[in-house]
């Protein structure tokens, strides 16, 4: 009969692994990890040619006279109200001048220069008139931001014609995949209100009334079941796209379903050239090296000199990061994700406030109709006097973001206020009577009819004098 040998646990005086130290030192090589420039090359390439169309439009489209030169009027951005326009000869050399630092980005000719150049372009415009803004603008001064430290001109540039280097830290590749990925992640979390999932709003409205701006009608567009397809299925790209993209079985077909709903788009709304950007630009998420696969950019390292033969191009280990660019990334990324969400540090329904409703891509979500109007309050008699005319001053465009902004009724109560000081005019009040409806809800005040908008100081402190939206449901 066999006897079982006792066995003796064997004890292990090893430490335990320090998961959260392996974890980081994975995180750290995998970013330091070199790869193919190709992809980030053809990113620098697609986004200078975009630019420079889409600055070509305000050149010769007209879109920089009615934007800027036009308006009697500009609104602007808190603290940056000293931000003006310049002579009509002197705006249009500074387009011109945006449309040849846009090609010089794209060609990789005096790379550093022209980011500048091109980012000063694009902000400047940005800072002149607030009405201006979308998402897409926004968009375009971060990225033209990223061309002056990123080394996108590595490769397919004509400042490293001479260079055989071919190589970027893996970082560039991923940062410029999550600064892509931002619209869609928080324009798919905006969704997540009622109003779009339980009311399809304002999709509803938009297809009923053909207020969609774009060029594509059907028949069904006003049929319920379609507003209802739109905004789910919006929200369900939005929010599914970035992970499909980053997950390789998956990234082509999602890259198809990306080209159909940015199409589609196009067609739907008058966006410009934001979904043909985001076509382009979302192939950052394919593998660096798809543009020499495909020929897009050559295969073969550049001759080191003139007549010398290619040499082979060999990977370094590692490309690591300093403690500086540790920072920098981790700031940029972490502004990027609480940028979106600061409304929440505001009271009441940020559709209707507007407090924290730019740069947190809450896209296509929100419709305001209504009337505002101005009113003169002379203080010694009590008489109110309608400013009647007061809103012939503004543009189409203007008086659309007027009717929905109380930071932009404030500022042309000051503006009004002005005019009437230089007449002569003394101890009055300007005062906004408004009734708006959000999202096809029963109208109401959007601001306090008993306030004196002319003595409201500039702040980005939440508001007193916007009146809460009262009804949430219809």
């Amino acid at each position: 009969m066999k006897r079982n040998k006792e066995r003796v646990p064997v004890r292990d005086d090893s430490p335990a692994p320090d998961l959260e130290s392996d974890w980081k030192a994975w995180l750290l090589a995998e970013l330091a990890r070199p790869v193919d420039g190709a992809s980030a090359a053809f990113w620098r390439i697609a986004f200078g040619l975009v630019m420079a169309i889409d600055l070509l439009y305000y050149a010769t489209g007209g879109r920089l006279e009615r934007i800027y030169l036009e308006p009697v009027v500009h609104f602007k951005y808190p603290f940056f109200s000293w931000v003006n326009a310049a002579s009509p000869g002197a705006m249009h050399a500074i387009v011109w001048m945006g449309v040849a630092a846009a090609v010089a980005v794209a060609a990789g000719f005096l790379y550093r220069v022209a980011s500048v150049v091109l980012f000063g372009v694009l902000v400047y415009l940005y800072l002149l008139e607030v009405t201006a803004y979308n998402n897409h603008n926004y968009l375009f001064c971060l990225f033209a931001f990223f061309c002056i430290f990123l080394p996108l001109d590595k490769v397919a540039a004509l400042d490293a014609r001479r260079s055989s280097e071919r190589f970027i830290p893996s970082w560039v590749v991923w940062l410029l995949r999550f600064q892509v990925g931002v619209p869609y992640f928080f324009g798919g979390i905006a969704k997540l209100n009622y109003d779009w999932l339980a009311r399809a709003q304002p999709m509803m409205q938009w297809l009923r009334t053909d207020n969609l701006g774009g060029t594509l009608k059907m028949g069904f567009f006003q049929e319920t079941w379609f507003a209802y397809a739109i905004s789910w299925s919006g929200l369900a790209f939005d929010l599914l796209i970035v992970p499909a993209l980053v997950w390789r079985k998956s990234r082509p077909w999602a890259f198809v379903l990306l080209v159909m709903f940015n199409v589609a788009n196009s067609q739907l709304f008058y966006i410009g050239m934001f979904p043909w950007a985001m076509i382009l630009l979302s192939t950052i998420f394919f593998e660096p090296g798809w543009p020499r696969r495909l020929g897009i950019i050559p295969a073969g390292p550049p001759p080191g000199h003139a007549g010398a033969k290619p040499k082979p191009a060999v990977a370094p280990a590692s490309l690591p990061l300093n403690l500086l660019t540790r920072v920098a990334l981790g700031g940029w990324v972490a502004w990027q994700l609480v940028m979106p969400l600061r409304h929440f540090l505001y009271p009441g329904n940020v559709d209707w406030t507007e407090e924290g409703f730019r740069y947190s891509w809450r896209m296509k979500i929100r419709d305001k109709q209504g009337d505002v109007r101005f009113m003169l309050m002379q203080m010694q008699t009590q008489q109110a006097v309608a400013l009647q005319d007061a809103e012939a001053l503004l543009t189409e465009r203007q008086r659309r973001f007027l009717s929905q902004d109380p930071e932009l009724i404030r500022q042309f109560a000051h503006f009004l206020a002005g005019g009437l000081y230089a007449k002569g005019y003394k101890d009055f009040e300007i005062r906004a009577f408004t009734n708006l409806s959000l999202n096809e809800r029963p109208a109401q005040p959007l601001i306090d009819p008993e306030v004196d908008l002319a003595a409201q100081p500039e702040t980005v402190l939440p508001k007193s004098w916007i009146v809460p939206l009262k009804r949430l449901l219809p």
